[in-house]
């Protein structure tokens, strides 16, 4: 997936943006393990979105390192 570079926000370990397609996106960076505050910090992120309609998220989760049960489950 490609990260644009207008609008994305980055987080310690995800770029997460909204594209014009009504879908937001987020890539999980290289090697990345995922904790639980990792996940609400970008749960945090994605609701900035929220415009009163529910829209897909899309996350990519290809070069992640791993990702906590505390993580996995919020």
């Amino acid at each position: 997936m490609i990260i644009p570079n207008n609008g994305t926000i980055e987080l310690r370990k995800f770029y997460t943006w909204f594209e014009s397609d009504g879908i937001a996106r987020t890539v999980v960076k290289p090697n990345a393990e995922i904790f639980l505050q990792d996940a609400k910090e970008n749960t945090s992120v994605v609701e900035t979105f929220y415009n009163g309609e529910n829209f897909p998220l899309l996350i990519d989760l290809r070069n992640i390192k791993s990702l906590s049960p505390e993580a996995r489950e919020h």
